[in-house]
Formats: C-alpha cells, sequence, structure tokens
C-alpha cells in the first residue's frame, strides 16, 4: 500500500486536533488559585499601606525575627508595654492560600512571641506583621523560608 499526501494531511489535522483537545482539558482540570481574596480592594489600599512601611522605618526601635529550628522568634520593641500592644502576625503562603495562618500579637514579659514551626509547611512563607502603637499603625514584612 501506497502512503499517499492527502492521507498525510488528515493525519496532521487529526493529531493537532488531538494535541488541542489534550491542552484544552489539562488547562480546565488545573486549580487556579488568587493570591488574595479581594485583590481590587488590596489594591486601592495600598497606599496607606505604603504610609504605614514608611512609620515603620522610620523607627529608631526595629522588630527583630530571628528564625531557629524549632521557633520563628519575633522580638518587639521595649518602648511600648507589652499589655499595650495590639496586633496580627499573618503567615502568608504565596503557593497555597489555604495555608495562610493569622495569629493574635501575644507577646511574652520580655517582648518576645514564639511561633511554632512544627505545624507549618516547609517552603517560601512570608511574615506580615501589623501593630498597633501609641494611636498609630505599624507594619513589617519579611519572607521567611522554612527548611
Amino acid at each position: 500500500m501506497r502512503f499517499h499526501w492527502g492521507t498525510g494531511i488528515v493525519g496532521g489535522i487529526i493529531l493537532f486536533i488531538l494535541l488541542i483537545l489534550g491542552m484544552v482539558a489539562i488547562a480546565v482540570s488545573s486549580r487556579v488559585d488568587l493570591v488574595a481574596d479581594r485583590y481590587y480592594d488590596k489594591g486601592i489600599a495600598y497606599q496607606q499601606r505604603i504610609n504605614t512601611l514608611s512609620r515603620t522605618v522610620a523607627r529608631e526601635e526595629k522588630l527583630s525575627i530571628r528564625l531557629s529550628e524549632e521557633d520563628l522568634l519575633i522580638e518587639f520593641p521595649h518602648s511600648v508595654p507589652m499589655p499595650m500592644l495590639t496586633g496580627t502576625i499573618t503567615l502568608y503562603r504565596p503557593a497555597d492560600q489555604s495555608r495562610d495562618v493569622v495569629l493574635r500579637i501575644a507577646p511574652d514579659s520580655i517582648g518576645v512571641q514564639h511561633l511554632a514551626l512544627t505545624t507549618l509547611d516547609r517552603g517560601l512563607w512570608r511574615l506580615q506583621i501589623s501593630w498597633h502603637e501609641d494611636d498609630q499603625e505599624y507594619y513589617y514584612e519579611q519572607p521567611v523560608m522554612i527548611n
């Protein structure tokens, strides 16, 4: 049996259609996560976040972040009484929004808060700390790699 050019064209078209159908099936079955819910609202409030970051950078006393084998240690500035410190600590997981962790700031008597790393997955996290002090809001963000 001889191979005809018409058979080659039809075979090429069928192969192309199968390739397109396979790509559509992969695209439809892929999970698509947004980085954050209500990202538009967050974008509008971004100038306020920039002002808060500037205020945090201008502080004389800074936050101290240390990573030990079992804990993430956050040392707050000693200028504010610890019982008056309010805010949140967010461990933001860029790869999977459902893994984000939000905690209330609750430092010990010397101003250090311990976060256990045993409950967190390995990989990149963004540590986001937002707190209020003297009717001013402060914000600190730092990437943290957990091995």
